[in-house]
């Protein structure tokens, strides 16, 4: 009997220091995860239209990274267009190349995100302004035709400085603006599906965050993108009306808040026929996933989503004058008449197909 306790003990104590070492995290050395990204553009210059490519360069100390996932996505600082995005998985000397379109002039944030071998995430983002002809402002000195079109690839509305129409509603489609100084915009989309037999029409759109709605549509026209308000969408009977990133839009002018990704806002949409439909809208980046469906007669809206934004700052001048004379706009209350006066007058279209 005490023999066998006598065994018992140290076998015992062999294998509780068997289980503690075995159950022991296995040490590693420390180390710096120093990875630098750099990109280069060609042409270094790009225009809108041009073939273009991006280059991506990926090192950790002086070894070249050529194991790593690399996506590149461009967006553009307004609301109303479709990011660019391109996935790199294969790389000579640590550079990942890729082509890329610039589908509109104006300002562009590159987000160039590396997933490496051991899951590391890398992100950076680069700015950059694209040209395009449409961003001039041409001041003619006849005074027939004084063009002044903002619309470059999209980021602002088209304004027709010339001398048509009564000074009183020569803002067509910005009259609710007067007096009121411009924020931030940002961009409304879904899907409305009529199961009905008869045609119906978006005319309208009610929010409490913004101070001023209008149903716009992005055309490319030259190879160049331009946000034109058009007042309405169709919505054919058994068809569905496509409101999306690119295409038709409702354009939220002058916000009031900040919208937060995962905040949720309420719309009331406005039909021809005189339905109205009270629907929820989401706050991402991008269009979700799972979709809610409210229904108004024979119309059905799903999808329903809105870009971020932030409230917009107090006002926002235009100078015009080449010498800082007489020629200022100033978009601020107390100048809103003498805006008025010079008859500028947003771009429209009375109708538009979905």
């Amino acid at each position: 009997m005490r023999r066998s306790l006598f065994v018992s003990v140290p076998l015992f104590l062999l294998l509780s220091l068997l289980v503690l070492v075995g159950c022991r995290p296995e040490e590693t050395p420390p180390e710096e995860v120093d990875v630098t990204l750099d990109i280069a553009l060609e042409p270094e210059e790009p225009v809108v239209g041009e073939d273009a490519t991006i280059a991506v360069t990926l090192m950790q100390g002086d070894e070249a990274i050529n194991d790593a996932t690399v996506e590149v996505r461009g967006d553009m600082s307004h609301a109303g267009m479709q990011p660019v995005i391109r996935t790199i998985e294969e790389a000579e000397d640590g550079v990942y190349t890729t082509d890329f379109d610039w589908t509109m002039a104006g300002d562009w944030i590159l987000t160039v995100s590396a997933t490496l071998a051991d899951d590391t995430v890398v992100s950076e983002e680069f700015n950059y302004t694209i040209p395009g002809d449409e961003m001039d402002m041409d001041m003619s000195e006849d005074g027939d035709s004084e063009d002044m079109d903002m619309d470059a690839e999209g980021d602002a509305e088209s304004m027709d400085m010339s001398e048509e129409g009564d000074s009183e509603e020569g803002m067509s489609g910005m009259s609710g603006m007067s007096g009121m100084s411009m924020g931030s915009t940002t961009g409304g989309y879904m899907l409305i599906t009529n199961a009905g037999d008869s045609d119906d029409v978006l005319v309208g759109v009610e929010a409490d965050f913004a101070n001023l709605i209008e149903i716009h549509e992005t055309r490319i026209e030259d190879d160049m993108a331009r946000m034109v308000e058009v007042g309405r969408i169709d919505v054919p009977a058994g068809e569905t009306a496509t409101l999306k990133p690119g295409s038709f839009h409702v354009m939220f002018i002058d916000v009031t808040r900040d919208l937060a990704v995962g905040d949720e806002v309420e719309l009331t949409l406005q039909f021809e026929s005189g339905e109205e439909a009270v629907v929820t809208a989401v706050v991402q980046d991008e269009a979700p996933e799972d979709a809610a469906e409210v229904t108004a007669g024979d119309l059905t809206i799903t999808g329903v989503w809105v870009r971020p934004a932030s409230a917009g700052e107090p006002s926002m001048d235009m100078d015009m004058s080449e010498e800082g004379d007489s020629e200022d706009m100033d978009m601020e209350s107390e100048d809103a008449e003498d805006m008025a006066s010079e008859d500028m007058e947003m771009e429209a279209t009375p109708t538009a197909e979905s």
